[in-house]
Formats: structure tokens, sequence, C-alpha cells
């Protein structure tokens, strides 16, 4: 149904990247399609493992993934570092301030 959907669209997410870069050319396509992060050797930010998995947190939470996506989005980009559990917890905190 919807919900397994938006999981597949949310765990694949990440994983289009190379593909991307590899069509495109040019790694700079890919990083701008894709959410902020240090980006790696390959173009792929460094937390994005992390973060798809924080985003998946949240949506089982039931918290609209576009909602969850972006207050992931904000936490990391002020924490690039931030492990999978503090992207959590600071999102959580993100959707409650919004």
């Amino acid at each position: 149904g919807k919900k397994i959907a938006t999981r597949i669209c949310t765990e694949l997410r990440g994983k289009t990247t190379g593909l991307m870069a590899a069509v495109s050319g040019h790694t700079g396509l890919a990083k701008t399609l894709d959410a902020p992060g240090e980006p790696t050797a390959e173009g792929v930010p460094a937390n994005q493992g992390a973060r798809a998995d924080a985003v998946s947190a949240l949506v089982n939470l039931g918290i609209d993934a576009m909602i969850a996506r972006q207050a992931v989005g904000v936490v990391a980009k002020t924490h690039p570092d931030m492990n999978v559990q503090g992207l959590i917890k600071a999102a959580l905190k993100e959707v409650a301030l919004a």
C-alpha cells in the first residue's frame, strides 16, 4: 500500500546518486538532487545512510514522509556528523516545534 511505497522511496532515495552521476557524467547534478551533507569521493553525502534510517524511523512513527525528510534535512544541515539516534531525537524536536 501507500506506507510500503513511501518507505521504499525513502530507502532508495540515497541509492540513486551513483546512478545519476554515471548517467549525467557530472557529480554536481546528482549532488543537487540529494539532500545536503558532506560529499564523499563518490559524491554521496557521508551521513546519507543515517539520514535515510532516521527518515524511515520517523515515517514508521506516523510522521508524514515529506515532513520527516525536511526535519531530518534541517538537523543534518546543522549537525552533519550526527548518528541515527541523534538525528531521530533532534528531528522529533524539530517536528514538535513546527
